[in-house]
C-alpha cells in the first residue's frame, strides 16, 4: 500500500542551532539533526506528552532503505527502494531482464506510442495490471526516490483509462 501523504517538518530547537527535521506518516516518524542535543530535547518532549518506543537510527521507513553519513557539521543520507523494485521485476516475471541505462530517453518507441481507436472499449484486465501493478508502483518510486522516471510517467498516464497491449510494454521497459 502507498502512503497518500508524508509530512515533513523542521525546527531549530536552540538559538544558533542545528535543524532537526521530522518526517511524519499516520503514527510512524522519523527524525534527525546533526546536533545530538536536538535529538535528545525532542526525544525528551515527546516523551513528556505521549508513550513513544524510539527504535534508534532508522534504516528502513515506508519501504525505503535509509543509508546514513554522519560527520561533525553535516548529515547525508542515500534513499533506495531496491527491494520494492525487485518486488515489481518479480510479480511482472522479469527478475532475469537486462538492465538498461536509463528508462526514457528521446526517440525510443515510447514518444510514438498508438492511441485507442475512437469508439473502442478498454480491456479492463490490461487496464487493471496497467494503473495498480505498474503505473501506480512508478508513481510511487518516482515520488519517494526515482525522479528520473517523471517524463516516463507523464508520457503513460496518459493512456490509465484506456491503455492497450503497447502501453504495457512500455510501461514494463521501465523495469529493465
Amino acid at each position: 500500500m502507498r502512503p497518500r501523504s508524508v509530512y515533513v517538518f523542521y525546527c531549530t530547537p536552540f538559538p544558533g542551532g542545528s535543524r532537526l527535521y521530522l518526517g511524519m506518516y499516520v503514527d510512524d516518524f522519523v527524525y534527525f539533526s546533526t546536533c545530538p542535543q536536538s535529538e535528545l530535547w525532542f526525544e525528551t518532549t515527546l516523551e513528556s506528552d505521549l508513550k513513544v518506543d524510539f527504535m534508534g537510527r532508522v534504516t528502513w521507513f515506508l519501504g525505503i532503505y535509509f543509508e546514513w553519513t554522519v560527520t561533525f557539521d553535516t548529515v547525508g543520507v542515500h534513499l533506495s527502494q531496491e527491494g520494492y523494485i525487485s518486488e515489481l521485476l518479480r510479480q511482472n516475471q522479469m527478475e532475469q531482464c537486462n538492465g538498461t541505462a536509463t528508462p526514457y530517453r528521446s526517440g525510443l518507441v515510447i514518444d510514438r506510442l498508438p492511441t485507442p481507436e475512437p469508439g473502442s472499449l478498454p480491456n479492463p484486465a490490461l487496464t487493471k495490471e496497467y494503473q495498480k501493478q505498474l503505473m501506480g508502483s512508478y508513481v510511487w518510486l518516482n515520488t519517494s526516490t526515482r525522479p528520473d522516471l517523471c517524463v516516463f510517467i507523464k508520457l503513460l498516464t496518459q493512456f490509465n483509462a484506456h491503455p492497450l497491449p503497447a502501453h504495457l510494454a512500455a510501461a514494463r521497459y521501465v523495469l529493465q
